[in-house]
């Protein structure tokens, strides 16, 4: 359970702390760091940091209580405490977008990429979180045209990530989706305000934004094994665009 209790973002101390409070219910820091095994000197510091957590609140009186908020409680007030710093997080990024070290790193880049071929962009993205967050990408860059081909076990699992790349945008590109069978009542729901779809025999799992970018995805393993290559070869995803409408038009 202890270890458990690290899920909640708890070290050791404070999660050995919080779960004698539990026990007792009310407390003083002296009886709980001899339930816990926390030293005396770390107790207090522990408590406290739970306490700004939300985790225990601390009586009026002398010597000093504490009692445990109930576990629903503490959830409740770590989701919202998480939301919070997110929401802080996000808005010192955005800032970041017009700052002058923004410009200067967009200097950079431009600079850097002088002289390189379109053809020689090509890379290898691995683990699920970096694959969608470009795939999100090339969605939302993207200026009239999307092409998506994948097994439809993939799309019912990952439609919200279309869906997601999709929302706030001002201008939305044409989407077409080509899958091996009909999709989940849910994925479905997601994407045919977006999308047109179509079903054909097989297929294989790649994304084509403007006719400029490609992104191919292996066969999905787990989260952390998964990978895709991303191209920026002219040839190689014309090629890849007329196997599309091929099997499109065929459908």
């Amino acid at each position: 359970m202890l270890g458990k209790l690290k899920e909640f973002g708890l070290n050791s101390y404070e999660a050995k702390t919080w779960a004698a409070l539990l026990l007792k219910g009310t407390a003083t820091a002296g009886s709980l760091s001899e339930i816990a095994g926390v030293p005396r000197s770390r107790c207090y510091d522990v408590l406290e940091s739970l306490e700004k957590r939300g985790f225990i609140i601390a009586k009026i009186g002398r010597p000093i209580k504490y009692i445990a908020v109930s576990p629903e409680q503490a959830i409740e007030r770590l989701k919202e405490q998480l939301r919070k710093n997110s929401e802080e997080q996000i808005a010192m990024i955005d800032e970041m977008k017009n700052a002058e070290i923004m410009h200067e790193l967009n200097k950079l880049h431009t600079s850097g990429m002088e002289g390189i071929k379109p053809e020689e962009l090509t890379g290898v993205l691995r683990h699920e979180k970096n694959i969608y967050n470009h795939l999100s990408s090339m969605i939302r860059t993207s200026v009239n045209e999307v092409l998506i081909s994948s097994d439809a076990n993939s799309l019912n699992e990952k439609s919200y990530f279309i869906k997601d790349a999709m929302k706030n945008l001002e201008k939305k590109p044409k989407i077409r989706i080509l899958t091996d069978a009909p999709l989940s009542k849910e994925a479905m729901a997601l994407l045919k305000p977006l999308a047109e779809i179509k079903t054909v025999s097989t297929v294989s799992k790649f994304c084509i934004t403007d006719k400029a970018a490609a992104l191919f995805l292996t066969q999905h393993v787990d989260a952390m094994n998964e990978s895709a290559i991303w191209v920026n070869s002219a040839h190689m995803v014309k090629g890849l665009h007329d196997l599309f409408e091929a099997k499109w038009m065929s459908s």
